[in-house]
């Protein structure tokens, strides 16, 4: 064929699976050249780039600094170049990875950004992924700044980096900054030269990555509904990881609060008293085992345990080879270190419930209450049902078969979300990803779903927590 009728013609991207996605880390965390790397590791990388790039990298070292606290300024940065080795602080990291976004049933926070945000950050920092190597870090070791890294590596995995371009930094810079284990700087880079790039030019589709509240019902009713774009159930099985707190994956009356950045008072039609709106139930997806995400971590320094104990951990918990893990959190963000931890530590083919507990726990139906616990407290007066689900929705979570240790939470402070007829009794919960894998084809148009923030290299501090 014609060289120029080749170029007429439209690369579909490849589509990965979770397997084929799975990246087992070194024993010794210092062998490894991409996924979770040592200070060593960058320190080498950092001071001759041009002689230490890893195997398939032919552009720029690219280090981001996390630090979710505006007013926190560590002066300890990874020392940059100007020429091929660029370090930035990111305040704004949620405003990159992170986006309200509907699935064609609820709009939730905090989702996995649509495509013309990611470009966006691509175009901010210059970036080509294609031959970059950016690391993630946390600037300062608090948990926040390293569940925000760790979304960043996630998000740029969903939208069809190579694993062998991604990076985090096993530990925070600070820390290893005051243990003399990394040189830093107290000046980050200017703007990098510039590049132009986007995820439709890397050809990769690794939507597969998110797994949906269908694909989570599906499985539990072991196939048996007429949900549609649903995943194929993994034949090797599935282990759920719960990486909340042991209080709410035993579903401590009002654990989950339901958005980070909307009170109760405006998301409700009516007024209350209480200015945290909560899910409308707690508990656990039936079936899932909980290894909180503080157990992968040691938190004074933001470096995880060695894969041996993260093995053993999941082992002790009734993880079994073969099969595939689903971890949630209260949010998408807060179960990244754990998706990190199984997907590119321990090397298990992983995906990640994005809606996690504040879309599970807000789909539930209530009747108008005369509990009291229940009445406005300053009224007396029965609350309005505070979801709107039909009580023949499919979408429905608070029944014992999809969730355990179910805890239904006080109406007052419970959000109304107003569900339509049609979003209730919709037959798919895939409206994003196949929004996204639309935007990844030939022509593909912007995503839809949610609004996006766009955002900088200094900014509002992120929300590690999401919607």
């Amino acid at each position: 064929m014609p060289a120029a009728l080749k170029l007429l013609i439209p690369i579909s991207p490849k589509v990965n699976s979770a397997a084929d996605l799975a990246s087992e880390s070194a024993e010794n965390y210092s062998e490894n050249k991409y996924g979770l790397i040592t200070a060593a590791t960058l320190e080498k990388y950092r001071s001759d780039w041009a002689n230490s790039k890893p195997p398939g990298v032919t552009g720029s070292l690219i280090i981001f600094q996390i630090q979710t606290n505006s007013s926190v300024v560590s002066n300890s940065y990874a020392v940059p170049n100007g020429k091929d080795v660029f370090t930035y602080v990111l305040n704004n990291p949620s405003s990159f990875f992170g986006q309200s976004r509907s699935n064609g049933i609820i709009e939730t926070e905090s989702i996995l950004p649509e495509g013309k945000t990611i470009d966006s950050f691509f175009g901010t920092f210059g970036l080509d992924l294609r031959q970059d190597l950016v690391v993630f870090s946390a600037d300062t070791a608090t948990d926040d700044n390293l569940l925000q890294a760790l979304r960043g590596w996630f998000a740029l995995r969903y939208w069809g980096v190579d694993k062998n371009h991604l990076a985090v930094l096993n530990g925070a810079v600070k820390y290893h900054a005051t243990a003399g284990t990394l040189t830093t700087f107290t000046v980050t880079s200017g703007p990098q030269f510039g590049r132009t790039a986007s995820a439709k030019n890397i050809f990769t589709d690794n939507t597969i990555l998110h797994a949906t509240i269908g694909d989570i019902i599906h499985i539990l009713k072991n196939g048996v509904t007429t949900f549609e774009k649903v995943t194929p159930i993994p034949t090797g099985g599935v282990f759920f990881w719960d990486a909340r707190t042991v209080s709410e994956y035993n579903g401590t009356a009002s654990s989950t609060v339901a958005s980070a950045s909307l009170s109760c008072v405006n998301k409700l039609t009516t007024p209350i008293t209480s200015n945290t709106c909560y899910t409308n139930h707690e508990g656990r997806i039936s079936g899932a085992k909980n290894v909180p995400s503080s157990s992968l971590i040691n938190s004074s320094t933001s470096e995880f345990k060695t894969k041996a104990e993260i093995k053993a951990l999941l082992a002790g918990a009734g993880y079994a080879q073969g099969k595939t893990v689903i971890t949630y959190g209260q949010t998408g963000v807060k179960a990244a270190a754990a998706f990190f931890a199984s997907n590119s530590i321990a090397g298990y083919p992983t995906r990640n419930y994005e809606g996690s507990w504040v879309e599970w726990g807000a789909l539930g139906n209530r009747k108008p209450s005369t509990d009291p616990a229940d009445l406005n407290p300053v009224t007396n007066a029965a609350y309005p049902a505070p979801n709107a689900l039909d009580t023949g929705s499919p979408w429905r979570t608070d029944y014992v078969f999809l969730t355990e240790s179910l805890q239904i939470n006080p109406a007052f402070s419970v959000p109304n979300y107003n569900l339509t007829t049609t979003k209730q009794f919709s037959t798919s919960s895939s409206a994003l990803i196949e929004a996204d894998k639309k935007y990844l084809l030939p022509g593909g148009s912007s995503s839809s779903g949610g609004a996006s923030a766009g955002g900088s290299a200094s900014g509002g501090g992120g929300n590690a927590c999401g919607g």
